[in-house]
C-alpha cells in the first residue's frame, strides 16, 4: 500500500478489504480504541481517505505479524476424490454501494464480508 491512492472510492475499497487484519493488528497494539473511532466515522460518513492515509497508506502488510501457521499444517486429506462438489461463483459488491470493491467467495464457499460496514457484501447482479 502505498500514498498513491486519491480517491474515496478506491480507500474504501482498501480500507474494506484490509479492516479484518487492521482490527488484529491494532489490537495487538493497543491502538483497538482509536481505530474502533475511526470506522464509526467512515461508517457516519467521515472521510475514509483520511482513515486510509492515518491507518493503511503508511502501513507495509510485509511488516505485520501473523500468527497464523504455514499453509498444509495439521491438514491431512482422506483417500478418494473430494466429496465436496464446487460451490457457487459470482462476483459481490460493496452492500452500500460507497465504492467499487468487488471479490468473490473465499476458498470455503464462504461470501465475503464489508469490514468497513460490517456487512456482508451483496451479489453483484449487473
Amino acid at each position: 500500500m502505498d500514498g498513491s491512492v486519491t480517491s474515496e472510492d478506491e480507500a474504501l475499497g482498501l480500507w474494506c478489504e484490509n479492516l479484518p487484519a487492521l482490527r488484529a493488528e491494532a489490537a495487538r497494539a493497543g491502538a483497538a480504541g482509536r481505530l474502533d473511532r475511526d470506522v464509526a466515522r467512515v461508517r457516519s460518513g467521515g472521510s475514509v481517505l483520511s482513515a486510509y492515509r492515518k491507518w493503511l497508506a503508511t502501513a507495509d502488510p510485509a511488516t505485520w505479524r501473523t500468527w497464523s501457521e504455514p499453509g498444509g499444517v495439521a491438514m491431512a486429506g482422506l483417500p478418494g476424490p473430494s466429496p465436496v462438489g464446487p460451490v457457487g461463483t459470482g462476483s459481490y459488491r460493496c452492500p452500500v454501494g460507497r465504492c467499487g470493491r468487488t471479490a468473490g467467495r473465499d476458498p470455503q464457499g464462504h461470501p465475503p464480508d464489508c469490514a468497513a460496514f460490517d456487512a456482508p457484501m451483496t451479489p453483484d447482479r449487473r
